[in-house]
């Protein structure tokens, strides 16, 4: 049986990645060896790095990235020299399992694990995707994108999810904190959904001006009144929905604020620390909180072939490092002043 190794950006304790020589796990039927095109820096990539969140020392990191198959010995339908992206999201895709069979791989309770958090990721030449399926685990990357726009993928289907369970509708006044990749992308899905109008909060130059490529109507910095922006339309409690996409406490009381009286909050990024959603202001307006962690095999798919169209894409990617300079890509990343997303790759 042959051994291969790769190089691969490990966990090593809070404030401590190595890059490390690391042997890959041997191929069995219904594996996938991939060479990694390229890998975006995310921001549970950023809580790991600062916190050691949901991971143990040793992990690999990566997990939204492109590639190209090498080996993929008894996976239908897919050969070497494929390009594709992948789900990291690994469902047990178990017959009795009714979140896998439904395509809510997500959801599943009995997951096989995550690529990057619990199974070796992409901050690496060579990853091995175990138990891959063309269409769920894999999926094709269109031949008129980059590796670069590819690894995308991930940040875009986030936002599609966050999008599905908001019940966005053409009429909404939408607020969006933070305008990172995933709320770079969901800037995309609000607009072509017609939204009545898409406001974006972020405390960063650089990432406000990305936010109008996307096709915001407005984008401000948090100290910024609202309502004499947009003629009066977002005073307090004129919002019909607000996503966080930022992680910050502040930005859920805030957006609990400007809601509308049975509106609606959806949570798409992690905030760390203690409850950050006050119940008495839930209660008072009635309003809808919903979560979006991941993604359903439907929206990946639906995201993926929609790279080709995301003329805006080049704008979110902001730094591009090679694999050895990992060090200056995670540096650039933490600087939110100057970055929007950086990929790690090449």
């Amino acid at each position: 049986m042959t051994t291969r190794s790769t190089r691969a950006l490990v966990f090593r304790a809070p404030g401590e990645l190595a890059l490390e020589e690391r042997a890959l796990a041997p191929l069995r039927d219904g594996d996938a060896l991939l060479r990694v095109e390229w890998c975006g820096i995310c921001g549970s990539d950023l809580h790991v790095f600062s916190s050691g969140w949901r991971v143990a020392p040793g992990q690999v990191l990566g997990h939204e990235f492109s590639a190209t198959v090498l080996e993929a010995p008894g996976v239908d339908g897919v050969a070497a020299g494929d390009r594709v992206v992948v789900n990291p999201l690994l469902g047990c895709a178990d017959s009795s399992c009714r979140a896998c069979l439904a395509g809510l791989q997500h959801l599943c309770q009995r997951r096989r694990g995550v690529l990057g958090l619990t199974v070796p990721g992409a901050f690496a030449d060579l990853v091995v995707v175990p138990g891959a399926r063309l269409g769920v685990e894999l999926h094709r990357l269109p031949d008129a994108v980059p590796g670069d726009v590819g690894a995308l993928h991930e940040p875009l289907t986030v936002a599609r999810h966050a999008f599905e369970v908001s019940d966005v509708t053409p009429e909404d006044h939408v607020v969006v904190y933070g305008a990172g990749a995933i709320g770079l992308g969901l800037v995309r899905w609000l607009v072509r959904a017609g939204c009545a109008t898409v406001l974006v909060v972020d405390p960063l130059p650089v990432r406000r001006e990305a936010a109008l490529r996307q096709g915001a109507d407005a984008a401000l910095a948090p100290e910024e009144p609202l309502g004499p922006l947009l003629g009066g339309a977002w005073t307090p409690g004129k919002a019909d929905l607000v996503v966080d996409c930022a992680g910050v406490a502040a930005v859920i009381e805030d957006g609990l604020k400007i809601v509308r009286p049975g509106g609606r909050l959806t949570l798409a990024a992690v905030t760390l620390g203690p409850d950050a959603v006050p119940s008495t202001r839930v209660l008072d307006k009635e309003i809808t909180v919903r979560g979006a962690q991941g993604f359903t095999v439907a929206e990946h798919t639906r995201a993926v072939a929609e790279l080709p169209s995301w003329d805006a894409a080049p704008s979110v990617i902001s730094h591009r490092f090679p694999l050895d300079g990992w060090a200056d890509a995670f540096a650039a990343q933490l600087d939110r002043g100057a970055s929007v997303k950086v990929l790690i790759g090449g």
